[in-house]
């Protein structure tokens, strides 16, 4: 289990019995400044090569990668725009990789081992992108995005294509998604 909040730290937490794991202060915190500069909005978990990561997102719109048990950055951080207030850890022709959004309305897909981008924009909302999630559809990856817009969107994480139009049947902005099998049926 992870956790980051205000204080600009990501925690890493044995789930069986609570015990403290690891915990960094990875989003250039400083003791004596709490104002929230680089709040940590969003965490996520994830694999490379074998070895389990830490993904964060903070509030000044860096992405870092970071070893779980060495507590070292994976490949240099990724800074892109506004704040990443969602983050999401995918899987797709065995590479992890690290899809983002937030306030720049859009969804972004990056390699987690190198910190490039694969593509950019793949997902382009009206407002921000309030929510995001990752499924298996039949053994492929696709991303689940939710705005402010009052939109769902589905697409592969493959290559982006979308797999039918923006869902719009909903009253207000999507603020949770969830995504997975029911009763067998993705």
């Amino acid at each position: 289990m992870v956790s980051g909040g205000y204080d600009q730290a990501v925690r890493a937490w044995n789930l069986a019995d609570g015990r403290l794991i690891y915990s960094a202060y990875i989003h250039d915190y400083c003791p004596y400044r709490l104002d929230g500069e680089s709040w940590v909005l969003t965490v996520g978990l994830s694999e490379i090569g074998g070895r389990p990561v830490i993904v964060s997102g903070d509030r000044m719109g860096a992405v870092r990668v970071w070893e779980l048990t060495q507590g070292k950055t994976v490949p240099p951080g990724t800074q892109n725009g506004g704040p990443y207030e969602q983050l999401a850890v995918g899987t797709s022709n065995g590479r992890a990789l690290i899809i983002s959004g937030g306030n720049t309305k859009t969804v972004r897909v990056w390699n987690a081992a190198s910190g490039e981008p694969l593509y950019a924009h793949i997902i382009e909302h009206e407002s921000a992108v309030a929510s995001l999630a990752v499924a298996d559809l039949d053994g492929r990856a696709v991303i689940v995005s939710g705005g402010w817009d009052k939109t769902v969107r589905v697409r592969w994480l493959a290559n982006g294509m979308a797999l039918y139009p923006p869902l719009t049947d909903n009253a207000g902005p999507i603020f949770a998604l969830a995504a997975g099998a029911l009763d067998g049926r993705a």
